[in-house]
């Protein structure tokens, strides 16, 4: 019986293999990915896609975390990164890199609304100005990468989602993230005194609480005093 065992446990790849297809213990992976190995964070495009090609067809759970620390490598790459990557590359793979440069650029600095959370992980963005939904849409980055959160509405609203699990570590966040927060950001310092002052008159809005009311009117009154919402203070 024992010798059966035995030759059961190298079958599977058990402790009496040689420990090649032995996946991690839960406790010993990161699921938060919170640091990339020295080789992803120089490894040019060209490697990150061949590693991708490699993976593609396995799910045991060493290459489902490689397949994610690949994309984190290849998502918080900046444009100078990949420009720079053009000088150095042999002639022959000039057009391929070329490609995949502007794949990259089409996969990360594209935005639009539409796109700025495709899991539905806000509630649709108002047909109205609504300054807290674009605070929060700010946060979402923040919020994906389990950022606690000072300001005491902001911590609320994403403290309900199944998702979200506060805690702090690493920052990581992704060029495309980035480029959202910069536009999420550009949109709220577009909004002209006038127009706060007529979003104000307007409260509540339709199907606004007193307590969504409070906090919206609260936010425009940040704004016309020149102060920033988007701060870990509480207005």
């Amino acid at each position: 019986m024992k010798l059966l065992l035995a030759a059961l446990l190298v079958a599977c790849g058990g402790p009496d293999s040689d420990g090649s297809s032995v996946e991690p213990a839960p406790g010993d992976r990161n699921p938060a990915l919170a640091a990339l190995t020295p080789d992803l964070r120089s490894a040019s495009l060209l490697q990150l896609r061949a590693e991708q090609e490699a993976l593609q067809g396995r799910d045991d759970l060493l290459a489902v975390d490689r397949r994610r620390a690949v994309d984190l490598a290849w998502r918080n790459r900046s444009p100078a990164q990949v420009s720079d990557e053009l000088i150095h590359v042999p002639l022959e793979l000039r057009d391929q890199t070329l490609a995949l440069r502007r794949a990259w650029r089409g996969e990360h600095l594209a935005f639009s609304w539409d796109s700025l959370d495709p899991d539905g992980q806000l509630e649709p963005r108002p047909q109205e100005l609504s300054l807290s939904w674009l605070v929060l849409a700010w946060y979402l980055p923040l919020a994906r990468n389990q950022r606690p959160f000072e300001r005491a509405w902001v911590a609320d609203f994403f403290e309900r989602k199944a998702w979200y699990t506060p805690r702090e570590g690493p920052l990581f966040l992704s060029y495309i993230d980035k480029v959202q927060m910069e536009r999420v950001e550009k949109e709220i310092l577009g909004l002209t005194p006038e127009l706060l002052r007529r979003h104000a008159g307007s409260l509540p809005g339709p199907g606004m609480s007193e307590r969504e009311a409070a906090l919206e009117a609260a936010l425009v009154e940040r704004l016309l005093q020149g102060q920033s919402v988007l701060e870990t203070e509480a207005p």
